[in-house]
């Protein structure tokens, strides 16, 4: 699915939490999205893979750092189903060893 809107990218986040910790903004054909604090490494390695899945990036830029992804376009060759699959697995793993 292509994101169309800033709405269709929180609708596809499925996480309140999550897009509550971002500021959003749409501008000039992308939706910007800057933290408003600091995320921590397990969330912004989720919201990264996210953006990512749904071809955007990350855009370091000190404190104007965002994620950032062009409406319309394609997602990036790996699915998001794929990256949560992934992630499930690990989670299991995970449990396993506990």
């Amino acid at each position: 699915m292509k994101p169309q809107t800033l709405a269709d990218i929180q609708v596809l986040i499925q996480n309140r939490e999550l897009v509550e910790l971002l500021d959003w903004e749409e501008k000039e054909g992308y939706v910007l999205a800057r933290p408003k604090t600091w995320l921590g490494s397990e969330t912004f390695k989720a919201l990264a893979e996210f953006f990512h899945a749904i071809g955007g990036e990350y855009v370091s830029a000190g404190k104007q750092s965002h994620f950032r992804v062009r409406l319309g376009e394609k997602p990036s060759r790996r699915p998001l189903a794929e990256i949560i699959k992934d992630l499930r697995e690990r989670i299991q793993e995970l449990e396993a060893y506990l």
